[in-house]
């Protein structure tokens, strides 16, 4: 080290990527950390709390790039570049720009299911180069060039459930010998209210039903084999749903089928993590509708450490018009008031309401709006 311990800079030529983008891989994809995660999730992953925010993988794409590719939210696609292929669910994003894609670092071969041309498996990070920089040694992991397309994928499943702290580690590298099985597949922890549940959700996809043996041996791995589980076939459209509940508290549920067929799965999870309230039998839980005595989703976690959702977020600021929304938040849902890491969300959510509610009275005031209400339109 220098005596006097000043910092040495080094000039260094500016070099463009090494793997520009053409007309075969059009987008430039990015990797980074997530919010709540920490590299490979050695230790945050094993929170189901911190997965409430951004629950499982996915690539994220400007809207504008979903709508040219004419993909829904949520829709799987092929992530493929010149080393290999992801499955991943698309997710819009104004956070990433047009031409570029963004996928978390953290996804590794543990959680997703992928393969190269031979069959090999691999995570998010064998889809970008080897190339280093000279200078400081680090990889270049925040441009790779990459195609997205659908995948084609028609058979659904999710299968998720409460089984226990001391065994989830165990059971997630357990299931990955299925992980092949399937399309695209992903195993990871759950929040389900309580750390030590031990929750865990899989979900997968196939272009075809895999064998139903498989799927029993997943579900019995999760307590859906137990005699009280209320189960639902259809063996014609290839549908299932498995259910179990003790009490008020959902231990464990199994969807499978087209898509549709996962339509229950965000008001199932809602109850997963809040119980079953007052006024709904385990039985209405086999159909594919929110029961009506459901409380209403608090939606996608936005505050991990006090478990806030978007919906809670947005209710209350439906009604607020002060100038300090962060601040009224923190006083009536807590949420930002902890690690404070979700501050800047809950500042982007207030300015989105704000401006709604703008455009919402600027309608209202038209010329149109007034000859409308009067009768004249």
């Amino acid at each position: 080290m220098p005596e006097d311990v000043r910092a040495r800079f080094a000039p260094v030529a500016y070099a463009p990527p090494v793997e520009p983008v053409d007309a075969r891989y059009p987008l430039a994809l990015t990797t980074g950390r997530l919010r709540d995660q920490w590299h490979g999730m050695s230790r945050t992953g094993t929170v189901g709390r911190l997965g409430g925010h951004a629950a499982g993988p996915c690539v994220q794409l400007h809207p504008g790039e979903l709508q040219r590719r004419a993909l829904g939210e949520g829709d799987l696609v092929r992530v493929r570049s010149r080393r290999g292929t992801l499955v991943l669910p698309a997710q819009a994003s104004e956070e990433v720009r047009a031409g570029q894609a963004f996928i978390a670092m953290h996804w590794g071969e543990e959680v997703l299911g992928g393969a190269d041309e031979r069959g090999r498996r691999f995570g998010v990070n064998h889809l970008t180069l080897d190339a280093v920089d000279e200078v400081s040694g680090q990889p270049e992991l925040k441009h790779t060039a990459v195609a997205v397309e659908p995948a084609r994928l028609d058979w659904h499943y999710c299968v998720f459930g409460r089984v226990g702290a001391a065994r989830w580690l165990a059971l997630q590298r357990s299931l990955r010998q299925h992980f092949a099985a399937f399309g695209y597949c992903a195993c990871v922890p759950l929040w389900s209210g309580h750390d030590d549940d031990g929750a865990l959700l899989l979900r997968a996809a196939a272009a075809t039903p895999p064998d139903p043996a498989r799927l029993e041996a997943i579900e019995a791995e999760f307590g859906l084999a137990e005699a009280d589980t209320l189960r639902y076939d259809d063996r014609q459209r290839f549908a299932r749903r498995r259910i179990r509940t003790r009490g008020t508290v959902l231990m464990a549920a199994a969807l499978g089928g087209e898509a549709a067929a996962l339509a229950a799965e965000p008001w199932l999870r809602e109850l997963f993590v809040s119980g079953l309230p007052a006024g709904v039998a385990p039985i209405q839980l086999m159909s594919s509708t929110r029961p009506a005595a459901a409380a209403r989703a608090r939606g996608r976690v936005v505050c991990s450490c006090l478990d806030v959702g978007e919906q809670q977020i947005r209710q209350l600021l439906a009604g607020y018009a002060g100038a300090d929304p962060v601040g009224a938040l923190g006083e009536a849902l807590k949420c930002g008031t902890e690690c404070g890491s979700c501050r800047p969300e809950l500042t982007r959510i207030a300015d989105e309401v704000r401006s709604n509610r703008r455009e919402d009275l600027r309608l209202l005031s038209s010329p149109l709006s007034h000859a409308v209400g009067e009768g004249r339109g």
